[in-house]
Protein backbone atom coordinates (compact mmCIF):
# COMPACT_ATOMS: atom_id res chain seq x y z
CA UNK A 1 0.00 0.00 0.00
CA UNK A 2 2.93 2.35 0.68
CA UNK A 3 4.09 1.82 -2.89
CA UNK A 4 0.68 2.83 -4.23
CA UNK A 5 0.62 5.87 -1.94
CA UNK A 6 4.08 6.87 -3.11
CA UNK A 7 3.08 6.50 -6.73
CA UNK A 8 -0.16 8.40 -6.28
CA UNK A 9 1.50 11.18 -4.35
CA UNK A 10 4.22 11.51 -6.93
CA UNK A 11 1.61 11.79 -9.66
CA UNK A 12 0.16 14.84 -7.94
CA UNK A 13 3.41 16.62 -8.69
CA UNK A 14 2.34 16.57 -12.28
CA UNK A 15 4.32 15.35 -15.16
CA UNK A 16 7.39 17.35 -14.23
CA UNK A 17 8.55 14.26 -12.35
CA UNK A 18 8.61 12.28 -15.56
CA UNK A 19 10.99 14.65 -17.31
CA UNK A 20 13.77 13.15 -15.21
CA UNK A 21 12.59 9.65 -16.16
CA UNK A 22 12.58 10.24 -19.90
CA UNK A 23 15.47 9.07 -21.97
CA UNK A 24 17.78 11.77 -23.24
CA UNK A 25 17.37 12.10 -27.00
CA UNK A 26 20.44 14.33 -27.41
CA UNK A 27 23.94 13.20 -28.32
CA UNK A 28 25.59 15.16 -25.51
CA UNK A 29 25.51 14.65 -21.76
CA UNK A 30 22.19 14.86 -19.98
CA UNK A 31 21.04 18.33 -19.01
CA UNK A 32 19.59 16.91 -15.77
CA UNK A 33 21.76 16.92 -12.66
CA UNK A 34 22.67 13.42 -11.44
CA UNK A 35 20.42 13.71 -8.36
CA UNK A 36 17.37 14.32 -10.62
CA UNK A 37 17.76 11.05 -12.53
CA UNK A 38 19.02 8.67 -9.86
CA UNK A 39 16.99 6.53 -7.46
CA UNK A 40 15.86 6.33 -4.77
CA UNK A 41 14.52 9.81 -5.30
CA UNK A 42 12.57 12.03 -2.94
CA UNK A 43 10.10 14.51 -4.36
CA UNK A 44 7.89 17.08 -2.72
CA UNK A 45 4.18 16.79 -3.44
CA UNK A 46 2.45 20.17 -3.28
CA UNK A 47 -0.59 20.40 -1.07
CA UNK A 48 -1.72 21.57 2.30
CA UNK A 49 0.49 20.44 3.87
CA UNK A 50 3.08 19.48 1.25
CA UNK A 51 4.42 15.92 1.55
CA UNK A 52 7.74 14.26 0.82
CA UNK A 53 7.53 10.99 -1.12
CA UNK A 54 10.41 8.68 -1.97
CA UNK A 55 10.35 6.72 -5.21
CA UNK A 56 12.53 3.65 -4.66
CA UNK A 57 13.26 3.09 -8.36
CA UNK A 58 12.54 4.43 -11.84
CA UNK A 59 8.81 3.97 -12.60
CA UNK A 60 8.38 1.27 -15.23
CA UNK A 61 4.66 0.40 -14.89
CA UNK A 62 2.80 3.69 -15.20
CA UNK A 63 -0.99 3.99 -15.09
CA UNK A 64 -2.28 7.21 -16.69
CA UNK A 65 -5.88 7.68 -15.60
CA UNK A 66 -6.95 10.46 -17.96
CA UNK A 67 -6.42 11.09 -21.65
CA UNK A 68 -4.58 14.38 -21.16
CA UNK A 69 -2.12 12.79 -18.73
CA UNK A 70 -1.65 9.78 -21.04
CA UNK A 71 -0.82 12.07 -23.98
CA UNK A 72 1.86 13.86 -21.97
CA UNK A 73 3.23 10.63 -20.49
CA UNK A 74 3.67 8.93 -23.86
CA UNK A 75 5.60 11.99 -25.06
CA UNK A 76 7.88 11.89 -22.03
CA UNK A 77 8.50 8.19 -21.42
CA UNK A 78 7.05 6.27 -24.38
CA UNK A 79 4.15 3.83 -24.54
CA UNK A 80 6.28 0.86 -23.48
CA UNK A 81 6.32 2.11 -19.87
CA UNK A 82 2.55 2.66 -19.74
CA UNK A 83 0.48 -0.16 -18.29
CA UNK A 84 -2.96 1.49 -18.37
CA UNK A 85 -4.57 4.35 -20.26
CA UNK A 86 -8.14 5.48 -20.95
CA UNK A 87 -9.68 3.69 -23.96
CA UNK A 88 -10.08 7.04 -25.71
CA UNK A 89 -6.29 7.40 -25.84
CA UNK A 90 -6.13 4.63 -28.45
CA UNK A 91 -8.76 6.28 -30.64
CA UNK A 92 -7.16 8.01 -33.66
CA UNK A 93 -9.97 10.59 -33.70
CA UNK A 94 -9.18 11.63 -30.12
CA UNK A 95 -5.45 11.06 -29.67
CA UNK A 96 -2.40 12.22 -31.53
CA UNK A 97 -0.59 9.08 -30.26
CA UNK A 98 -3.28 6.48 -30.94
CA UNK A 99 -0.92 4.07 -32.72
CA UNK A 100 1.53 3.96 -29.79
CA UNK A 101 -1.31 3.86 -27.24
CA UNK A 102 -2.89 0.84 -28.96
CA UNK A 103 0.02 -1.26 -27.64
CA UNK A 104 -0.65 -0.36 -23.98
CA UNK A 105 -2.01 -3.54 -22.34
CA UNK A 106 -4.93 -2.12 -20.31
CA UNK A 107 -7.54 0.28 -21.64
CA UNK A 108 -9.63 1.84 -18.89
CA UNK A 109 -13.37 2.31 -19.47
CA UNK A 110 -14.63 5.71 -20.70
CA UNK A 111 -15.31 8.44 -18.16
CA UNK A 112 -13.39 10.27 -15.49
CA UNK A 113 -14.21 7.93 -12.61
CA UNK A 114 -11.53 5.21 -12.63
CA UNK A 115 -12.07 2.10 -10.51
CA UNK A 116 -9.35 2.19 -7.81
CA UNK A 117 -9.46 -1.60 -7.35
CA UNK A 118 -8.79 -2.14 -11.06
CA UNK A 119 -5.87 0.29 -10.92
CA UNK A 120 -4.36 -1.41 -7.86
CA UNK A 121 -4.76 -4.84 -9.50
CA UNK A 122 -2.47 -3.67 -12.32
CA UNK A 123 0.38 -3.26 -9.80
CA UNK A 124 1.60 0.10 -11.16
CA UNK A 125 4.62 1.74 -9.61
CA UNK A 126 3.37 5.21 -10.61
CA UNK A 127 -0.19 6.44 -11.04
CA UNK A 128 -0.73 9.70 -12.93
CA UNK A 129 -3.92 11.64 -12.35
CA UNK A 130 -5.28 15.11 -12.78
CA UNK A 131 -7.24 16.58 -9.92
CA UNK A 132 -9.44 18.60 -12.27
CA UNK A 133 -11.71 15.62 -12.86
CA UNK A 134 -14.08 14.85 -9.99
CA UNK A 135 -13.84 11.07 -10.43
CA UNK A 136 -10.05 11.21 -10.30
CA UNK A 137 -10.23 13.25 -7.09
CA UNK A 138 -12.38 10.49 -5.61
CA UNK A 139 -9.98 7.81 -6.87
CA UNK A 140 -7.05 9.72 -5.41
CA UNK A 141 -8.64 9.63 -1.97
CA UNK A 142 -9.30 5.88 -2.19
CA UNK A 143 -5.86 5.05 -3.62
CA UNK A 144 -4.13 7.12 -0.94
Amino acid sequence: MNRILAGLSAAVLGLSLLTGCASDAGDGPSAQPADRTSYPRTVEVPGDPPRQVTLPSRPMRIAALSADVAEAAVELVGAERLTAIPASSANPSLSSHAREMAAVPTKLPPGTGPDPEQIISLNPDLILITTRHGGEQDAQAVLA
